[in-house]
């Protein structure tokens, strides 16, 4: 079995990544700049143990990133399998579970209202939602519009997930999950989809 200290088993490594995940680079990129301001991201051999993306800028400047592997590879099989994860990882379904924590009981907390508005539980919250929007149509259409936002914004996730060539698990999972919190998961997505452009572009 090849081992990272052998050059041409790091060459072999890039190499694979690049035909079979060559979104990889982008993907890694992304987590860094905005699309715009990148030419280029290519996996590249840092030193014998060690794998990062050299980024040209559209300045001219070219960086390199440091790919966050588990742990040093020590044979061109591991450091594959590894970048194989990372890859899965970075297209995964994912969302601010702070954000979406919030949001949630807020959400929670408005079903409640409308639902049952005669709820002594729940009086506390009803007395300052009115004295906010007033009346109980008010909080139904905010209920709506609310429902109508994360439909729209589950279509873009749907979207954007389709256009990654990402298991259908996966796609199924970002659309789910963004309907369910919203932009708290559709901003991660988001990050990806001059991903999706690039291999819109290349097919």
């Amino acid at each position: 079995q090849k081992t990272m200290g052998d050059p041409r088993s790091i060459a072999e490594v890039i190499r694979h990544i690049h035909e079979t995940r060559p979104g990889l680079p982008l993907a890694l990129a992304l987590e860094r700049w905005k699309t715009e301001e990148l030419t280029s991201a290519a996996l590249v051999a840092k030193d014998e143990r060690a794998i990062s993306v050299r980024v040209v800028l559209k300045s001219g400047a070219a960086e390199s990133l440091a790919v966050p592997l588990r742990s040093t590879p020590t044979s061109l099989l591991d450091a594959q399998q590894q970048l194989e994860t990372l890859y899965v990882d970075l297209l995964s379904p994912k969302a601010d579970v702070g954000t979406a924590l919030v949001f949630l009981s807020l959400l929670a907390v408005l079903v409640g209202i409308v639902v049952f508005p005669d709820s002594a539980w729940l009086a506390p919250a009803r007395t300052s939602a009115l004295a906010i929007f007033r009346s109980d149509t008010v909080l139904r259409l905010l209920l709506g519009l609310t429902l109508l936002i994360h439909l729209g914004e589950a279509a873009v996730a749907l979207s954007i997930a389709r256009r990654l060539a990402i298991p259908r698990k996966a796609v199924l999972g970002w659309t789910y999950l963004t309907f369910v919190v919203g932009a708290a998961s559709l901003k991660h997505l988001s990050k990806l989809a001059p991903l999706a452009r690039a291999r819109h572009k290349a097919a």
